[in-house]
């Protein structure tokens, strides 16, 4: 709320010397906004989760399940090159070839479920490794 002169309480808080006050309702600003900023990403992430499934439901319409492996690990290499080649690539891509690569390690037996451990995957260590090397060479310009 202001008052007739465009006043509000942050500003009375200021004009006031009320510092705690003042604290109290950036604070509050603040908050909404990342609140606001979690339902965004926490939408975003539901939409990715949303593009993947769709994509794994349909991959699985396709042949018998050489097929369907071949083609998982087609999208698997093309994303580790498109890494290696320090390319731009899209974060609903990544995530569904990560995805890939969880499930075969889980139906090897490799890992409990099919979320335990990301950071192991050879995507993930390809993505550490170019961002090392970018790191190391002290330039973002060769990436894509």
């Amino acid at each position: 709320h202001k008052d007739q002169k465009g006043r509000d309480a942050l500003w009375w808080a200021r004009a006031g010397a009320w510092y705690h006050v003042e604290q109290l309702l950036l604070f509050a600003a603040r908050d909404g906004s990342v609140g606001s900023e979690l339902r965004q990403t926490a939408n975003s992430m539901l939409k990715q989760k949303g593009v993947i499934q769709v994509l794994v439901r349909e991959l699985m319409q396709y042949g018998d399940g050489d097929v369907q492996q071949s083609i998982k690990d087609a999208l698997t290499t093309i994303m580790g090159n498109i890494i290696d080649k320090k390319l731009i690539f899209s974060d609903d891509l990544l995530q569904l070839c990560l995805y890939f690569e969880l499930e075969r390690e889980h139906q090897q037996g490799h890992l409990r479920s099919v979320r335990d451990n990301i950071l192991e995957t050879k995507l993930w260590k390809k993505i550490a490794q170019t961002c090392r090397d970018v790191i190391e060479s002290g330039s973002k310009k060769d990436w894509y």
